[in-house]
């Protein structure tokens, strides 16, 4: 269903929307009738419906809301083929209900997301493709499984193409690959694409193979190009993640044919780095089978396995005793105890264990968990926070019986020892900052500041202006499924960002926490001819007139123990 605009309908403004009553309403009917017959509208019983929901103040604001973003308005009304690609912007000011203004876009959106996105990408406009996509605030769960679905025919179709021989002949109907911001689309949604990646990868990998000896031949830069763009994908699967590394690494000299046409590309030192992407095709292959369930994330702080790659031919055998020597050890790191303190901190801060949590299975009702008077709260939690470090780091899972508690939101997570970080919807004071959740997860901010410190929870995909200053310290706490108990934690999918200092910020400041990022670097021994792959978590934050300057938990707790012990 298209949308209708009672303004372009109507020839009424954004004003006459705002200050309606029920007596305005009625002199609008009218006036709508009047021009229904002079303009022989057939449309007549729909819109006065539009007209009547207007009662409600929420759908006014639905429809201003719209009003405000032109290009929202063109994809909704099929009329897109001419909006600007830099166009996209959303007025979080002007949102009334954010779960409301998605349901009430979902069917216009149903209707015309897959037919804009085609079009976009047909046309090649990658930086609106990547805009649309990345305003999923507006978006129900609906929504973007089409969106998914739409990119996952995508890739399969170039896996197809390519397959059959067909880019000998043209290269502009899966040129959608080369593009970076295609690319960024895909790490939208990183836990959605794994195996149409790596089956995509495979072609490409067999493409540049194929033309390695021809590094000016239109199919070898077109596969270049191809992984030097993958490389940026944000995904789940950190092998897979390392794979698509390595090969822009070692395909980013020719992605551009960069008059590379002397024997050296087909000299000893070529065989020497392909001989390392045989090798990772294989293991991505066999390991992302192996790894496919191990959905567990781990803090920044933690360094992943090293992978050791000689440069040789190696049986099947081998690797497959290689992956099960990563696994070996991660089970162990799973099970291993980190530092006897961390039990001690367990049983001295202490969080609610409410009797209104859920067990998995029911129904999840939301609750504010209850205040406590203030004396019981503190203004020292060094010892807490360095103690959530390692409970994150460890990577134990949580036993599945163990409740959860689903929390309102905005509210105090940590309502013993901690006050309520003071914060709007709407940016009612300049001097609070926004801060935006975009971690796809639920989001936990602390702040550390002079007198008592301060918590509270933002749902994934929301936002809120936070009363921080100048000096206070913050730290941001990602992850699924809170509970509330001795020691109150996220169950799933934990990860816990560096602690930053505020060092200056200005009016209408701006956090955007994002999914952390996979760090990979490679470091090969010529001696030897041995390369290592060592790959970090880092945190992503984008900040807009705040300066963050990180420090260090570990610092900071070996500094506070001295002092209290020494």
């Amino acid at each position: 269903m298209n949308y209708i605009s009672l303004i372009d309908e109507l020839g009424i403004d954004i004003d006459t929307i705002t200050t309606l009553d029920d007596t305005k309403i009625i002199r609008l009917k009218k006036q709508l009738k009047a021009k229904a017959v002079l303009d022989n509208k057939s449309n007549l019983g729909e819109l006065a419906s539009i007209i009547d929901q207007l009662k409600d103040e929420t759908t006014r604001k639905h429809h201003i809301f719209i009003e405000k973003h032109k290009w929202l308005k063109q994809v909704i009304t099929g009329d897109y083929s001419n909006i600007p690609q830099n166009s996209i912007s959303i007025h979080h000011e002007s949102i009334a209900d954010t779960e409301s203004l998605k349901y009430f876009l979902s069917p216009y959106l149903k209707e015309h997301v897959k037919p804009f996105l085609s079009e976009t990408l047909t046309k090649g406009k990658y930086i609106l493709l990547l805009n649309f996509v990345k305003s999923n605030i507006l978006f129900t769960e609906e929504i973007e499984q089409l969106i998914i679905s739409l990119f996952s025919s995508k890739l399969n179709y170039a896996k197809v193409y390519i397959e059959s021989g067909k880019l000998k002949e043209k290269h502009y109907p899966v040129g959608f690959i080369t593009n970076r911001n295609f690319v960024k689309c895909l790490s939208q949604y990183p836990n959605s694409f794994d195996d149409e990646v790596n089956e995509l990868n495979s072609v490409i990998i067999d493409t540049y193979n194929s033309k390695r000896k021809q590094v000016t031949d239109d199919s070898f830069i077109f596969a270049a190009k191809t992984m030097v763009a993958f490389g940026e994908l944000d995904i789940s699967n950190y092998m897979l993640k390392d794979i698509l590394t390595t090969n822009a690494a070692i395909a980013s000299p020719y992605a551009h044919n960069s008059a590379r046409k002397t024997s050296k590309s087909k000299s000893g030192t070529g065989v020497g780095i392909w001989s390392v992407i045989v090798f990772l095709i294989l293991i991505v292959r066999i390991g992302v089978k192996v790894f496919k369930s191990d959905n567990s994330s781990t803090n920044y702080y933690d360094q992943y396995d090293r992978i050791s790659v000689p440069n040789t031919n190696y049986q099947k055998e081998n690797i497959l005793e290689r992956i099960k020597e990563i696994q070996k050890k991660r089970e162990a790191e799973e099970n291993q105890t980190v530092y006897n303190t961390e039990q001690e901190v367990e049983e001295t801060i202490l969080e609610t264990t409410e009797s209104n949590t859920i067990t998995e299975g029911k129904i999840p009702k939301t609750v504010t968990l209850p205040d406590y008077n203030s004396k019981h709260k503190s203004k020292d939690h060094v010892r807490f926070i360095y103690s959530l470090k390692l409970k994150t780091n460890r990577k134990t899972k949580t036993k599945s019986s163990i409740k959860t508690t689903p929390l309102n939101a905005f509210t105090n997570p940590y309502p013993k020892t901690f006050n309520t970080i003071h914060s709007y919807k709407n940016n009612t004071i300049s001097t609070y900052s926004l801060v935006k959740n975009n971690s796809r997860k639920d989001l936990i901010v602390f702040r550390l500041t002079n007198g008592i410190d301060q918590s509270i929870i933002i749902p994934k995909r929301e936002w809120r202006y936070l009363n921080i200053t100048k000096g206070d310290s913050i730290l941001f706490y990602t992850g699924h499924q809170f509970v509330a108990d001795r020691f109150s934690h996220f169950k799933e999918s934990a990860e816990l960002s560096r602690l930053y200092k505020i060092e200056t910020l200005s009016n209408n400041s701006e956090i955007n926490i994002l999914p952390q990022t996979i760090k990979v670097n490679f470091n090969k021994d010529f001696k030897t001819n041995v390369t290592t792959i060592d790959s970090t978590l880092t945190d992503n934050i984008k900040t807009d007139k705040i300066n963050l300057e990180p420090l260090s938990i570990d610092n900071i707790y070996a500094r506070w123990y001295r002092n209290k012990y020494n």
